[in-house]
């Protein structure tokens, strides 16, 4: 999502995560939803939560055959600076589903850290380590252990990958020999054990391997190794020159710092042959987390787009906001933006009884119905946005009025996982940064009925007498 665009999750990038899952059960799954969580302090989960579409049951006598489908909403994640370059994230997809007996489920699966950098190899050049013979041929009395003690100095970064080389300059079978790396009749008697500074971890590289042949020379012991597995080798392949995967795999130590002394520990097994540790290295490719910080840029504009505004009306209120930072504004503790609607507005029911407005959100959480002031809270990917409609009722006299409204957003525009940045919201077409106004409409209007003073009453009630009198002396000259 954010990050250098390489092909390597490093520290403090954002990542999406698209998780398949295949039906592989006797029925149908229904109503599929996954919920992504990770145990390693320091990774933030910025979307969690995906319905997935309906699977078809596959058949009951095979692990194939059903239907596969991946999250409709990408899962994505990012790392605090608390996470360590070249460390291993563990997560858990845990899904619910309708349909069979097994819900939920939980799928357990790993992402390391960091991208590869120039490897760096340390040899061991002390002298001749002998190795203790067994007691005697029972596997069960075998010598006392001893290493070889390599010091490590000056790696930065932590492990990203690591490789065991029982080295030597010039590579035979005989017995003795000092120019190979292990010089050992019957290596089936030896466990060769690498261990880490510290004590910690530990791989047992070579496991009293099958081959009996004489001596280790020139023998890469590599996780990613396209040759056969150290365990798999014949008397034929000895010295055991070549490139072969390890017993026990050596990414214990990926993610740990290199520094430090690390030792290889042999141990033989069985009595009647000897030897002795002469040479080895280790490789070690650092991790390197080089991708620039990405930071977070939340603004919010606010516009009247619709209500009648007029007293005993409503407003309608769309707030959007945008991010154009280059990293995901976390859902972080608290609102990511708040409004609380000023004197005049309400979120009353109107008419008293009815429902009061809700607002609404495109995603993330806004606080419910009749709530002031609204709320929200979510996460906003690098140039996404999100849309809040806010309806308000408008109250009465407030005719001609003009009500000033502004929300505040409240981002992380540094990606410490805090909200520390304050921005108010801005009214498109206005100053920067200026609250959104209305102007009320009055209600109807009342006209004023005229009214006569007293002496204008007494004037009035003189005429209409006097126009009563005149009325009375016609109607009696007619008679």
């Amino acid at each position: 999502i954010g990050g250098d665009g390489d092909a390597f999750v490093e520290i403090g990038e954002d990542w999406s995560l698209t998780v398949p899952l295949t039906n592989v059960g006797g029925a149908g799954a229904t109503a599929i939803s996954g919920v992504l969580t990770s145990s390693t302090p320091g990774v933030v989960i910025l979307n969690g939560v995906s319905a997935y579409p309906d699977l078809a049951n596959g058949p009951l006598s095979t692990l194939a055959g059903g239907a596969t489908a991946s999250n409709t909403t990408p899962f994505s994640f990012t790392t605090s600076s608390a996470v360590p370059c070249g460390a291993t994230l563990s997560f858990t997809l845990t899904v619910t589903y309708t349909g069979g007996i097994a819900s939920p489920q939980a799928f357990n699966f790993s992402v390391v850290t960091g991208a590869p950098g120039t490897p760096v190899t340390f040899s061991f050049t002390g002298p001749p380590v002998a190795i203790p013979d067994g007691a005697d041929l029972s596997g069960s009395n075998p010598g006392a252990p001893v290493v070889a003690s390599l010091p490590v100095a000056a790696v930065v970064g932590n492990i990203y990958d690591i490789d065991l080389r029982i080295d030597g300059a010039t590579c035979s079978t005989t017995g003795g020999s000092t120019t190979v790396g292990i010089d050992h009749t019957f290596v089936n008697d030896l466990e060769l054990t690498l261990i880490g500074p510290g004590g910690s971890p530990t791989a047992l590289a070579v496991n009293n391997t099958d081959g009996s042949g004489n001596n280790f020379c020139q023998t890469l012991l590599d996780d990613e190794s396209a040759g056969a597995n150290i365990q798999t080798v014949v008397s034929a392949n000895a010295p055991f020159t070549g490139s072969f995967t390890p017993n026990a795999a050596l990414s214990a130590f990926d993610g740990i710092n290199p520094n430090g002394t690390w030792q290889l520990q042999a141990q033989d097994f069985f009595s009647q042959d000897i030897g002795s540790i002469r040479a080895f290295s280790v490789i070690i490719t650092p991790a390197v987390c080089d991708a620039p910080a990405l930071t977070s840029n939340v603004t919010a504009t606010k516009a009247v787009t619709g209500g009648t505004l007029t007293e005993g009306g409503t407003v309608i209120y769309t707030i959007t906001l945008t991010n154009t930072g280059t990293g995901t504004q976390p859902d972080n503790a608290g609102n990511e933006f708040t409004d609380t609607l000023p004197a005049g507005l309400t979120f009353a029911a109107v008419p008293p009884g009815g429902a009061a407005p809700a607002p609404t959100a495109t995603s993330g959480t806004i606080s419910g119905a009749g709530v002031n002031p609204v709320t929200w809270n979510g996460s906003i990917p690098p140039g996404g946005t999100v849309t809040l409609v806010i309806t308000a009722n408008i109250q009465a006299g407030t005719g001609g009025q003009t009500i000033l409204n502004q929300g505040t957003v409240s981002s992380d525009a540094n990606r410490d996982f805090t909200n520390e940045t304050s921005t108010p919201s801005d009214n498109p077409g206005g100053a920067p940064n200026d609250a959104t106004p209305i102007t009320v409409a009055g209600g109807a209007v009342i006209q004023e009925i005229p009214t006569l003073s007293e002496i204008g009453l007494a004037l009035l009630v003189l005429m209409l007498s006097a126009a009563a009198v005149l009325m009375l002396r016609r109607r009696t000259q007619n008679t």
